[in-house]
């Protein structure tokens, strides 16, 4: 997608206003090694199933608070009913959020069982939902800066997804951790390029529309996979 005017990149080091990325260490833990190697005696038990369970509430939670605006979003921002403008736009994409090859769905589809069956590996999979979630947490947090810039009519509603998406975030890092799986690096905000973050009004009100449904659409992803590797531990 191209846009009309470029920005400066905010830098390597992944900071706007020297403020570090929300999705970077979402628990807020003082040292992820510091939780990850306790001693065995101090660490209670949880299990696969009540781990999952919590992905799955908090996923649900950031779901349906966006699924609940969606109408309203799409209507009063671009004149049209939401199936109309879904349509019109559905093939359009930015190439630094998950492809339809890492979430083979649409929004309001189900993922494919061929793709659930592939998914044979819990650690490989909470590692590339947390891959794919911090890619929205980074466009989300450029959409709600901009609503807040410009008062914008839904800039409660994108500073909701934020903090819903990081709690979101947050039962990941501690599913990873209590399973040993931290290896991973962090999505930092230089994915996003200057053309992408400064736009005239129409091109930013798409942007934030694709970002919104493909938002949407990943944790629909979220739910039905780990859904799909809960019901396997039972």
């Amino acid at each position: 997608m191209q846009s009309t005017c470029a920005a400066p990149n905010p830098g390597m080091n992944g900071q706007v206003n020297g403020t570090p990325p929300k999705w970077i260490n979402p628990c807020g833990m003082s040292s992820t090694a510091d939780v990850a190697s306790p001693s065995e005696a101090d660490m209670p038990f949880v299990s696969d199933q009540d781990l999952l369970s919590q992905i799955i509430v908090q996923a649900k939670n950031a779901f349906a608070d966006a699924n609940a605006h969606k109408d309203d979003y799409v209507k009063k921002t671009f004149k049209v009913n939401f199936d109309e403008h879904n349509n019109a736009w559905k093939h359009s994409k930015y190439d630094w959020l998950p492809s339809k090859v890492q979430i083979p769905k649409d929004l309001g589809e189900a993922v494919p069982a061929e793709h659930l069956k592939s998914l044979n590996n819990l650690n490989v999979a909470l590692a590339l939902t947390y891959e794919y979630m911090q890619r929205f947490a980074a466009g989300l947090e450029q959409v709600s800066r901009d609503q807040r810039k410009a008062d914008g009519e839904f800039k409660e509603l994108f500073n909701s997804a934020e903090y819903k998406l990081r709690a979101l975030l947050c039962e990941i890092q501690v599913a990873m951790i209590e399973r040993g799986t931290i290896q991973h690096n962090d999505i930092t905000r230089d994915i996003i390029s200057g053309e992408d973050r400064n736009l005239d009004n129409t091109h930013r009100n798409l942007r934030d529309w694709v970002i919104y449904r493909d938002y949407m659409n990943a944790l629909e992803y979220v739910i039905q996979v780990f859904e799909h590797f809960n019901a396997n531990l039972q």
